[in-house]
């Protein structure tokens, strides 16, 4: 125990207090800012201070009432600046505009008539604003790590969910993250939800993506980027980047594939994941495997192999599988090697990697799927490629894509290149298939 500095008992009608270092390193602080009547009186004696509010002290707000400061305490705290912040803070809410406008007045008036001709300093009034703004709750932890954790199930059901109806809860969240974003939040919290709403708005150009709405999901892919470096999320950028390659990329458009991905690379180096890297690495392969440089694919597959060894499902995110808890990267390397017309090796990597995926991921099977019919298609084997992309489209009817159908179609055409009637029993799944992608596009916009 110890006496408060300077404290005697000499002075007169005050006592003496003894003290414990945690109770003055509270008020220190500022953990403590209000105390008994009778410790407040110690503390205005040892200091010199008029009032309560000149050594920093002032009752929560649940304490004060309309009648608590009298009217002539209200004129005295005016005259003096700083304790006219503390006033204006600790008085009740239906008052505080009236005392922010009267002291902003004031001050305004001053600088009008200041003849020093130096700069103006920020005024008392930005000051109690500006602690209004960090005082204010905002959005609270659970309540943010709410939502946050409702993203990232959306994300990790995004591949068993029809388009649109992905479509439909993210912009139920995002709403709630813009609504939150438009009040003052305390800076920590600003960044998460800032973050947040650049996930939400990857995951939703995406879902514009597989509703075949390219320009609306170049766009959204854009504003989440922007929305990531602001946050100095360097992994969700990354990602960014990586997710929005693959709409140059199933354009064919492959040199624009690998702008984005480099970008992404530049990102993920600014302190990213490494599954996120090791994702990239396999679309760059990809990529080379597409320009038919057969030394770029290796070189960058072997850079996401290695990578993949070090990755954590933890940073799971939409577009990347695994399987037994490492990234699994054979559905890249079965599609580089259908790029560079080597069926046969590209059949071992998709046969293994749609062993692994689960039977909830009708889309991804699919897609897979379509890959093989591909494969079957290059090593002239027209039955194996028809029945393939027929239960390819069947399969996921109740959840179109527009990658779906447009691989659909791709087949379709190779098919009918080399056995013409063959290609016809194609026709009517495509057509239901198109009619359901329709359907999910009209839903996605109501």
């Amino acid at each position: 125990m110890r006496r408060w500095p300077g404290s005697t008992p000499s002075v007169k009608g005050i006592a003496a207090h003894f003290v414990n270092d945690r109770w003055v390193g509270a008020l220190e602080r500022g953990e403590r800012r209000w105390t008994s009547e009778e410790r407040r009186a110690a503390l205005r004696a040892v200091t010199g201070s008029a009032d309560d509010f000149e050594i920093g002290l002032y009752p929560p707000r649940d304490r004060i009432t309309t009648g608590t400061i009298a009217d002539a305490d209200l004129v005295r705290g005016l005259d003096r600046p700083d304790s006219t912040d503390r006033l204006a803070l600790t008085t009740p809410g239906s008052n505080i505009r009236e005392h922010l406008t009267d002291l902003t007045d004031r001050h305004e008036g001053r600088m009008r008539t200041s003849t020093s001709g130096g700069p103006q300093h920020q005024t008392d009034g930005d000051l109690v604003e500006f602690t209004l703004i960090l005082e204010d709750p905002g959005i609270g932890p659970a309540e943010l790590t709410a939502v946050e954790l409702a993203c990232e199930r959306l994300d990790q059901g995004f591949a068993a969910v029809r388009p649109d109806d992905a479509l439909v809860r993210c912009r139920l969240l995002m709403g709630f993250a813009l609504a939150q974003l438009r009040r003052p939040q305390k800076l920590c919290d600003q960044e998460r939800l800032v973050a947040l709403a650049a996930r939400l708005a990857g995951l939703r150009a995406w879902a514009c993506f597989d509703l075949n709405d390219h320009r609306e999901a170049e766009h959204w892919y854009q504003a989440a980027a922007t929305a990531s470096e602001d946050a100095r999320a360097w992994g969700l950028g990354a990602w960014l980047m990586g997710a929005q390659s693959l709409v140059p990329w199933h354009r064919r458009d492959f040199r624009r594939t690998l702008e984005l991905i480099d970008r992404g690379s530049y990102l993920a180096g600014q302190g990213s994941d490494v599954t996120t890297q090791a994702w990239l690495y396999a679309l760059r392969a990809r990529a080379c495997a597409g320009l038919g440089d057969l030394n770029g694919f290796r070189a960058a597959y072997g850079q996401a192999l290695e990578a993949a060894e070090y990755s954590n499902e933890r940073d799971r995110r939409h577009g990347m599988d695994f399987d037994r808890g490492t990234l699994d990267l054979r559905y890249y390397a079965g599609m580089s090697w259908l790029l560079l017309r080597r069926p046969a090796e590209a059949c071992l990597e998709l046969n293994s990697s749609l062993d692994a995926l689960p039977r909830s991921h009708n889309k991804a099977r699919s897609v897979l799927t379509l890959a093989l019919s591909d494969a079957a298609v290059q090593s002239d084997d027209v039955d194996q490629a028809v029945d393939l992309a027929r239960a390819a489209l069947t399969a996921s009817t109740h959840q179109p894509i527009m990658p779906i159908l447009q691989q659909g179609r791709r087949i379709r055409r190779l098919v009918q290149q080399r056995r013409p009637e063959a290609a016809q029993s194609l026709d009517e799944p495509l057509r239901d298939f198109a009619l359901a992608l329709t359907s999910a596009g009209t839903s996605a916009g109501s």
